[in-house]
């Protein structure tokens, strides 16, 4: 009994010291105030899975935006055309015929060139002709040079050329790269110019995507370009982003630094994994201190989208004899015809048009005919002096392909989702599912 007692004693002991343990254990925890990181807390927040049902409804509005965004940069609307639209096979113009030839080319990634050309259908001598090449804009094909350029153009006597871009128009490829492979498919174009024996000089035109083309391939490809007239090109790929973040504060969206230099690291992973180009290398300014071909710069004063200050920074930097002209209109507005006599007297210098070429220009286009009018449907002259058109006269008229002004919107509505929502406490991180860190 007596033993009994001491062991019962012994038990109650040990149960008592174990509660004051465990008590004294607990005070320790409870007063423990070690720190968290901030990197702990951030991750704790992002992996959260009790987020309420509005929260994930942002992020999956930043989700949209975010993909919206990669796309309108390698995989805009597709323009869609029909051949009738590049006109008939043989037409009169003014008071010659001209022909069309459509052929395909295709590039070093395997990828099948549409092609055009267009040309005198008797030339005055067995001579190689001077041609240009006509680059088109993003989501653009080769009926953009239709309106405007090509009766120009053919009025003056030269061959013009032009095709759609791989992943534009109706050539093979899924996406586009604002200039990076772009040089690869007019490098293929020039390759067979000039071993056709059929042209001589060549001078490249290009609006927006295809004005940076130009420069990224004349700047360091190819040296015997004659001429560039450059329309609206971008000087920096990054830069152009950053304006659009600009814009973005401007409209009342408060985009945090961090949010934004975030959101171009994962657009350009995201770009680099789908369409195999780090934006940060589509850079036309980069080698233009170091070209000397001549060179015209053309962009709208009221251009949003690309501003005029791009064409003057390359134009500043440029090396080679240029022009700048600043015009009114947007960055998708027909251009007034000041810019084509700008460029009558650019290429005469550079082709070494002879007079009669240039003269032909005063008369070709009369003035009450539209200077956004096929050439197969122009009135022909009544007489070989009519009025000239005036210098300054412009045409406001947007035209329904390549960056308009409604693509414009949907490009900076789509940053703007992804920002708007990205500044309320959600992750970058998480936007781009395709992203590699």
């Amino acid at each position: 009994k007596k033993s009994s007692e001491v062991g019962s004693k012994d038990v109650g002991q040990h149960e008592l010291k174990k509660k004051k343990h465990n008590h004294q254990k607990g005070k320790i925890h409870k007063g423990s105030t070690k720190p968290k990181t901030k990197q702990k807390t951030i991750k704790k927040s992002l992996d959260d899975d009790d987020d309420d049902d509005t929260d994930m409804s942002m992020l999956d509005i930043a989700r949209l935006g975010y993909q919206e965004l990669v796309n309108a940069i390698i995989r805009p609307p597709r323009t869609k055309y029909k051949m009738e639209e590049l006109g008939p096979l043989t037409f009169v113009y003014g008071d010659k015929e001209y022909s069309r030839t459509d052929f395909e080319l295709v590039n070093k990634r395997g990828h099948k060139l549409q092609c055009s050309k267009w040309y005198p259908s008797e030339s005055a001598s067995d001579l190689p002709l001077p041609a240009v090449i006509y680059l088109h804009g993003n989501s653009s094909g080769r009926t953009e040079v239709v309106p405007q350029c090509l009766p120009f153009l053919l009025s003056l006597g030269v061959w013009v050329v032009t095709f759609d871009f791989a992943g534009s128009g109706m050539s093979d490829g899924e996406y586009v790269s604002l200039g990076y492979y772009e040089q690869d498919d007019l490098s293929c174009v020039t390759e067979h110019l000039r071993s056709s024996g059929s042209v001589s000089k060549i001078v490249l035109w290009g609006r927006s995507m295809g004005a940076a083309t130009a420069l990224l391939y004349a700047t360091s490809r190819d040296a015997s370009i004659s001429g560039m007239i450059l329309d609206s090109p971008f000087s920096d790929l990054t830069q152009l982003f950053n304006e659009m973040v600009e814009k973005a504060r401007d409209e009342g969206i408060a985009v945090p630094g961090l949010i934004a230099s975030v959101a171009l690291r994962m657009l350009r992973g995201s770009v680099k994994k789908q369409a195999g180009f780090n934006m940060k290398d589509v850079r036309p300014i980069a080698n233009a201190e170091n070209c000397w071909i001549p060179a015209l710069f053309v962009a709208g004063e009221k251009d949003d989208f690309v501003r005029p200050h791009h064409s003057k920074d390359i134009s500043e930097k440029y090396a080679g004899k240029n022009n700048l002209l600043i015009v009114p209109g947007t960055h998708s507005t027909a251009r007034p015809t000041s810019v084509f006599d700008s460029a009558v007297h650019f290429l005469k210098q550079c082709l070494k048009l002879p007079s009669t070429s240039v003269d032909m220009w005063q008369y070709s286009v009369p003035a009450n005919v539209s200077s956004v009018c096929p050439p197969w449907l122009s009135p022909k002259p009544q007489s070989r002096t009519p009025e000239k058109p005036q210098v300054n006269a412009v045409h406001e008229t947007e035209q329904d392909i390549g960056m308009t002004n409604d693509r414009q919107r949907k490009i900076e509505a789509s940053l703007f989702k992804m920002l708007g929502q990205s500044q309320q406490g959600m992750s970058c991180r998480n936007l781009g599912q395709d992203h590699e860190s």
